[in-house]
Formats: structure tokens, sequence, C-alpha cells
């Protein structure tokens, strides 16, 4: 769950335009819950969320991001957020 808001709130910052709140979820930083047990596939959705943010962050600094670069962060997201319908199983790749 807390992947899926924290990427629907990246998508709202940014459809909205607001680059000091975008930059502010940006550089929040993931933290665990040590007495919660996640499972496989939302393990491997923080780790997708972390790089796609992370990427993110990057092209942000570069001034200068493809639009093909910017077009897959944002796609990416709204599969986070749950926008896009899943192509995958609830199987976990390892």
């Amino acid at each position: 769950m807390f992947v899926q808001q924290h990427a629907e709130s990246l998508l709202a910052a940014w459809v909205a335009g607001d680059a000091k709140y975008l930059e502010k979820l940006l550089t929040i930083p993931f933290k665990e819950d040590p007495g919660k047990a996640i499972s496989c596939l939302e393990q491997e959705e923080r780790e997708l969320l972390e790089s796609v943010s992370f990427d993110l962050r990057s092209a942000l600094i570069s001034k200068s991001p493809s639009a093909t670069r910017m077009q897959t962060i944002f796609q990416l997201l709204s599969h986070l957020a749950g926008r896009m319908p899943s192509r995958v199983d609830n199987a976990c790749a390892a």
C-alpha cells in the first residue's frame, strides 16, 4: 500500500507542476517497519519505486532529460500507483 500511495503522490505533484513538493517527496526515505513482514511482491515494488524515484531525481537535476526518459518514468509511476493494468501475476521474480 505504501508504494501505491507514494507513487500516487509523486504523480499528483508532477501533474500539478509542484516542483517543491515533488522534490520533497523524492527525498523522503523509505522506512521499513521492522515488525511488519512484507510480501515478496511488495518488496520488489518498493525496490522499483526507489529506482524510479532516483531516476526521476537524476532527470530533474540534469535539466534536460529526454522526453522518452520522462515518459518511461511517468508510466512506471502510473503502474505503481495502480493506474495502469498489471501485466504480471503476483509471483515474484526470485
